[in-house]
Formats: structure tokens, sequence, C-alpha cells
């Protein structure tokens, strides 16, 4: 039963590869920390400098985000098209491991039975209570028996 081929997909890929040049942006970065590196103003000025610098972090991270996706969208559409195909193939085998899968083995539900055990303790009266008291830290009920 070992004929089952399939024949793989064409595809033409490389190796991911990207150039980029961030010698400008680390220059613009360079003249914002000159510019407000150690500043001490208002609380207002300085709310209002960050939210500055905030704006310009993700307006940079944006960009990269952008980028990223252009340029990965070939592969995220690569995959999805082999999904398909792996699904097919899912389709396909379900029914008949559905005749052969393993079957779970129901186990007999264990029914909790209250036992009663008579322990008959010797020694002095501290020794009882200590017993007693460790019995019944661990749950054990103790009745005296007359």
């Amino acid at each position: 039963m070992n004929d089952l081929i399939i024949t793989s997909p064409e595809v033409a890929y490389g190796v991911a590869t990207i150039n980029y040049d961030f010698s400008g942006t680390d220059k613009s970065i360079d003249e914002i920390e000159k510019r407000y590196s150690g500043l001490v103003g208002e609380k207002k000025e300085i709310k209002s400098i960050c939210a500055e610098l905030n704006k310009l972090k993700k307006a940079l991270n944006d960009e990269g985000i952008r980028i990223e996706k252009e340029s990965t969208a070939g592969i995220k559409e690569f995959r999805k098209e082999l999904k398909k195909r792996t699904d097919r193939i899912d389709s396909i085998r379900s029914p008949l491991w559905e005749q052969v899968k393993p079957v779970k083995k129901e186990e007999p539900k264990k029914e909790a039975k209250k036992i009663r055990i008579t322990l008959m303790f010797e020694g002095d009266e501290n020794y009882i209570m200590d017993m007693i008291t460790d019995a019944e830290i661990n749950g054990i009920m103790v009745w005296e028996v007359k």
C-alpha cells in the first residue's frame, strides 16, 4: 500500500533578503538626542515633548510593520494555499481513521466506600491525645468507645 505519492508543488523561491540603511534615521535620532537629552523644563512642556517622541516612535515602528507585511505577503499566500491542500488530505484521511482509531477504554466508575476501622491505643493520656489529634488532622474521624 506504499504506492501513495504526491507531486510536490512547483515553487520558485530564494532566501529572503532586505536591504536597509538606517544612517539617515540614526542622524535624525542623534539630533533629537542632542536637543532633549538632560532637558529640564515645565511639566506641560515635557509632556508635549514626550507625546511628540511617542508619535515619532509609532510612525517608525508602523513603517517597519508595513515593510514586513509587504515583504512576507508571498510567503503568507503560499502557506495559505499549502494549507488548503493539507486540509484536503485530512478530509480524505479522517473517515478512514474513524474506522481504525483505538477505542478509549472506559474505566469503571470508582465508588467511595466508607469503612470503619477500630484501633485501640494504650499508653498515657498525653500519647493517646497526640494520636487522636494526628488522626483528626489527617481527616480521620475519632470516637471514644466505652
